[in-house]
């Protein structure tokens, strides 16, 4: 009796067989190097190549060098052990940092790999959570077959994936798929090229002899092609051409670095999900590997641009809980779940949409308009903003003529206040609230109101003379995207009956 009372005691915690350790790759240290290297990349060859620079450049690369050492020791001293439930993170060897990390704690899992990751068959892995001051663990690097084990571990829990919840991988059916003409298309209908044209002019303008300054030589051109002010206004035929041949030249330059761009970050884009799952991949030179929890996605966004809406396309993205961090960070939070489907029909797009928010049906959406009067209201703040930042622009340049381009602003904010209300509207059911705004630009924002955080009123003196209010719903991890889930200019009484509709449909406890 006493032998079997004793084998069937708890063991205590300490006695408890541990998880073997895993270390990082062997070559982590190599891509810890490479990457505190990468700030100093462009000084140091503009230092060897053009035998320029100051004693500035030697400094920073002795205290990038320091940081690489440190670096180096703190790969060495990364281990990690994979429980029952939870993921044990040891960090450091002179000052040690020892994290137990509960798996259900675990919202997005991100991997990446450029070209130097896939030569070694290696990955970047990192782990966020939904109210985390930074991720959770980041493991740089480790080898795809023990990313993929963690992947699986985390998913489920420390158990076996059930037949109902198979593992996302290559084999796993695709939700969409790019094609190169898919991409063309993308590439044509944003505007990136702007990001690659700002780089470019910042590299001239810092390595350029004062000889040949970027700024100097464009004023020159636009001096040559246009002439003086007053040969301007006495050959308008001759500036007007000139002006559209440079105003096509730069379009073209940048739709065709929009499209080198759009292929570059999202060639073989691909979304697959399952019931538990969503994931993207993309990413011709730098492949990135997002992944996040259906229940965790706060909401949807669709939007489209003029010509995106004259060529039948938009786009799809989503906002999932996570830290701060990622926030703060552009190239970080550039690597998370976002895009769902960044080009695609309407019926794809709400197809998606349907599919990745279980009980959504976009197209049943019964949308209520705002205001009658919100024009107005908005006309008068745009009107007055626009008129302010273009008024002194205005004199300087056409003094007593300034008058045109402010009858021009008036007219521009007019048609945009038209354009925005006879769009703008609103859509609220037991599950959904839904925003929709904007006038070349257009926006839908969808969210569960499960997920909703806070529900609030909100109005200005302008706003309360013209008796309308703003309802606000907060949901959690939410970037503000613009639009988001602010509804302005309802009627009192409206703002008022929906807010008290989406309080009393707030669930009790937190998802």
């Amino acid at each position: 009796m006493d032998k079997t009372v004793s084998e069937s005691a708890p063991v205590p915690a300490s006695q408890e067989p541990q998880p073997p350790e895993h270390r990082l790759h062997p070559w982590s240290w190599l891509f810890a190097l490479l990457n505190q290297l990468r700030a100093m990349v462009l000084p140091v060859i503009a230092l060897v190549v053009f035998g320029r620079g100051d004693s500035w450049i030697w400094w920073g690369l002795v205290g990038a060098v320091g940081i690489a050492v440190y670096a180096f020791v703190y790969s060495y001293g990364f281990r990690y052990r994979i429980g029952a439930r939870e993921l044990y993170v040891r960090s450091g060897i002179f000052s040690r940092t020892e994290r137990h990390v509960p798996y259900t704690r675990i919202q997005n899992i991100v991997q990446k790999r450029n070209l130097l990751h896939r030569l070694f068959g290696v990955t970047e892995l990192r782990l966020e959570s939904a109210g985390g001051s930074e991720p959770e663990a980041v493991m740089s690097v480790i080898t795809l077959e023990a990313a993929a084990e963690l992947e699986r571990v985390l998913r489920h829990g420390g158990g076996e994936a059930g037949p109902e919840d198979p593992q996302l991988d290559a084999t796993t059916p695709a939700w969409l798929e790019l094609g190169s003409a898919d991409l063309i298309r993308l590439g044509l209908l944003n505007d990136r090229g702007w990001v690659a044209i700002g780089a470019m002019a910042a590299v001239f303008w810092q390595f350029a002899d004062d000889g040949w300054n970027p700024g100097r030589q464009f004023y020159r051109f636009g001096s040559e092609l246009f002439g003086s002010v007053s040969h301007a206004v006495a050959n308008w035929s001759l500036g007007i051409v000139a002006g559209i041949a440079l105003v096509i030249v730069l379009w073209l330059l940048i739709k065709l670095l929009s499209m080198l761009m759009t292929v570059l970050s999202l060639h073989g884009f691909r979304l697959s999900g399952n019931a538990e799952r969503l994931s993207t991949e993309a990413g011709l030179l730098t492949r990135h590997v997002a992944s996040a929890r259906r229940d965790k996605i706060q909401r949807l966004i669709i939007g489209e641009s003029l010509l995106a809406r004259w060529m039948g396309r938009r786009w799809l993205s989503c906002e999932v809980a996570a830290g701060t961090q990622a926030e703060a960070n552009a190239e970080q939070q550039a690597m998370r779940l976002r895009w769902l489907a960044p080009i695609g029909t309407e019926s794809q797009i709400h197809a998606i949409a349907d599919r990745v928010v279980p009980g959504l049906d976009f197209a049943r959406l019964q949308w209520q308009p705002l205001h009658p009067q919100a024009w107005r209201r908005l006309f008068k703040l745009t009107a007055f903003w626009w008129l302010l930042f273009a008024t002194v622009p205005s004199l300087l340049l056409f003094g007593s003529w300034a008058w045109i381009p402010a009858a021009g602003v008036i007219i521009l904010a007019w048609c945009y206040a038209r354009g925005w209300a006879r769009f703008a509207a609103y859509a609220c059911d037991d599950q959904f609230i839904a925003f929709r705004a904007g006038w070349l630009h257009r926006r839908w924002t969808v969210a569960p109101i499960s997920k909703a955080q806070t529900v609030a009123i909100s109005h200005t003196p302008f706003d309360r003379q013209r008796g309308m209010h703003t309802v606000s719903v907060d949901t959690a991890g939410a970037r503000y995207s613009g639009i988001g889930l602010s509804i302005p200019y309802l009627a009192i009484d409206e703002a008022k009956a929906l807010a008290e509709r989406l309080r009393n449909a707030l669930p009790q406890e937190r998802p």
